[in-house]
């Protein structure tokens, strides 16, 4: 099935009906949309708050750098999933992130404000608000229906990139007429609407063995099983790396990383550009500008899959580098929005194609490990990159930074380009198990 038909018959209005019928999951549903929605306030807010205290891109890079460490922790909430009552875990995540809001506000109101506070705060509240999205993963399956599935995570992915667009927009917009400071205040409001949410679920039990005398001997199995996992762990690492090291995979990963690095460094000191243009307001636009771009192409990317992954990689990516370098030297807050927006549509299309791609091509039985690496990877450099556009514009100035950003774009795009395996890649339709094979060494 092609990525067009997939696309389609997710997205059909008819097949969504059975949410009606579903309170569980439109509390759920909810509550992640209210919570992502309070989560990129913060993210906003806080970075903000740090340029505004500083006046110091190096600090900036360095909250960006805190945010993205904190994110590459999360493959340890696994064991705690497991053992403790989702929906606890759920209230508890927002009731703590509801409470690191009103601190910010507290601290001003006493004066000791400080930026060491802010950068205190936001590695635990990323980590603690991290959990929700596996939390709610893992009890998807109990709250619908196997056939649902599959809409059910198209909705979330979907209205969750929506969400997060339109929220830096608004914090930029609240920053600008409340102030950073109060933006915390209002932000705890919507975990405390979330916590409610949460509060009110009715999750299935996993099996009806959980309860009563059979609990013991269930979690004595879990703990058993959770030990053979973690000396599997280690066999299944060393079999997906040695699959990747063999195949087109290894190329295509070492180039995203490395201009993931140059991205990272431009949006993470988005603020300092930002305030040469017109302030906080600036800074939301820019950045709902880039998450609405990455969507549309998302949404779009079947338009071009019949095209061949090569050539999309490779038009795709000088075509953002050069619309991103353009966005830089527009005059104007509108054109530098409009140009940065439609950089990132042919980014969101490659995103879309390229895991579709993987999936396709690598074999069942190696396909979580070898997605969980590539995300791993590429994520692993993130915070670089945003300590480094923090340490550079420091230096150097935010411009040179953020020309270098869209420049590692357009090389990366010459560099699909000029490999002759990453150009030869087929179209997304026409990908099958066989692909990566043919281009092991």
């Amino acid at each position: 099935m092609g990525v067009r038909s997939r696309v389609a018959g997710a997205l059909r209005v008819d097949g969504f009906r059975w949410i009606l019928r579903n309170r569980t999951f439109q509390k759920m549903f909810s509550g992640r949309v209210i919570t992502d929605f309070g989560d990129s306030l913060y993210y906003i807010g806080a970075m903000w708050l740090v340029w505004d205290l500083t006046q110091n891109p190096f600090y900036v890079g360095l909250a960006g750098a805190l945010v993205n460490v904190s994110r590459l922790f999360t493959f340890l909430y696994g064991p705690l999933i497991d053992v403790i009552e989702v929906r606890k875990l759920l209230v508890s995540t927002q009731l703590i992130n509801g409470l690191g809001m009103l601190i910010v506000p507290l601290a001003a109101g006493f004066d000791v404000l400080s930026v060491w506070l802010i950068l205190l705060l936001i590695p635990i509240l990323q980590l603690v608000n991290e959990i929700v999205y596996p939390a709610q993963d893992s009890v998807l399956p109990r709250i619908v229906e196997e056939e649902e599935l599959p809409r059910a995570n198209s909705l979330f992915s979907t209205t969750l990139g929506g969400v997060d667009a339109g929220a830096n927009a608004i914090a930029g917009v609240l920053i600008s007429v409340i102030g950073a400071v109060s933006l915390f205040l209002l932000n705890a409001g919507t975990f405390a609407i979330a916590l409610l949410l949460f509060f009110t679920l009715t999750i299935p039990s996993r099996t009806n063995t959980d309860q009563g005398s059979g609990q013991s001997a269930t979690e004595e199995k879990n703990t058993a099983s959770r030990k053979k996992k973690i000396k599997q762990y280690g066999t299944d690492l060393r079999e997906g790396i040695s699959y990747i090291r063999g195949t087109v995979l290894l190329p295509m990963m070492a180039g995203l990383m490395i201009s993931n690095i140059g991205i990272m460094a431009g949006t993470t000191i988005m603020p300092t550009f930002a305030d040469s243009l017109s302030g906080p307001t600036a800074y939301g636009v820019l950045m709902g500008a880039l998450g609405a771009g990455t969507l549309l192409g998302t949404a779009v990317s079947f338009l071009v899959e019949d095209y061949s992954l090569g050539t999309v990689a490779t038009v795709g990516m000088m075509t953002a580098g050069v619309l991103w370098i353009g966005s830089i030297a527009a005059p104007g807050l509108g054109v530098t929005a409009a140009l940065l927006f439609l950089s990132m549509v042919p980014v969101g299309i490659f995103e879309v194609l390229f895991v579709s791609t993987i999936q396709a091509g690598v074999e069942d039985a190696l396909l979580g490990r070898v997605m969980s690496l590539l995300r791993t990877f590429s994520g692993g450099l993130l915070p670089v990159g945003s300590l480094l556009g923090g340490i550079g514009a420091a230096q150097i100035g935010v411009l040179p930074v953020m020309y270098t950003a869209g420049g590692s774009l357009v090389l990366l795009g010459l560099y699909f380009g000029l490999s002759s395996e990453i150009r030869s890649l087929p179209a997304v339709t026409n990908a099958n198990q066989e692909l990566f094979d043919s281009t092991a060494k």
